[in-house]
């Protein structure tokens, strides 16, 4: 063992150096309790790592089955059958929230498999998806505006036909004192 620490420490198979065998087993003794150490904290790394994975790994567990309660009443029930009683505007949103969760979780698989995705067709798919949020947001608005201006002309007609009535009573109550005095 002390021919072979003097190996480690020279490089040589045969050693010509000075140190004695008391020097030789207190650096046997050194480099023994530095590789225990080396192997301890290693020991804790890993187990740090590993617990930290198997939090990483609960929390994941409870996101997917958290989403899977969120999503549940939706794939219970016929995709038909919902849009049948949606506007055209409301179908157009759920078709892109759906297609976005989609790509979105393949995104995301993409990305826990190590897979680079600068370069990836999926990144385009997504710019198409967040295009496409872009155009229904735009329509909704344009539809809102349009319903707020029917309104508001509405409310506009109303008032309108309140002040006749009002100025029609005032005029011909001053029309009759007139004729009385």
């Amino acid at each position: 063992i002390l021919a072979q620490v003097c190996m480690c420490v020279c490089g040589r198979s045969e050693c010509s150096c000075a140190l004695d065998r008391q020097q030789l087993h207190s650096l046997y003794i050194r480099l023994f309790v530095c590789i225990s150490n080396i192997s301890a904290s290693l020991e804790n790394t890993m187990s740090l790592l590993a617990s930290d994975i198997q939090n990483k790994v609960g929390s994941c567990h409870e996101a997917l089955e958290a989403l899977e309660q969120h999503l549940k009443p939706m794939l219970e029930t016929d995709l038909a059958s919902v849009q049948r009683h949606l506007s055209a505007l409301e179908n157009a949103e759920l078709q892109v929230a759906m297609l976005y969760g989609v790509v979105s979780s393949y995104f995301t698989y993409l990305l826990t498999q190590g897979h680079d995705l600068t370069g990836h067709p999926i990144r385009q798919e997504l710019d198409r998806i967040q295009m496409y949020f872009k155009k229904v947001k735009a329509a909704k608005e344009e539809a809102e505006a349009k319903a707020e201006a029917v309104y508001r002309t509405t409310v506009d007609t109303e008032a309108a036909q309140r002040i006749v009535k009002h100025y029609t009573a005032a005029a011909e109550a001053a029309s009759v004192r007139q004729r009385g005095r």
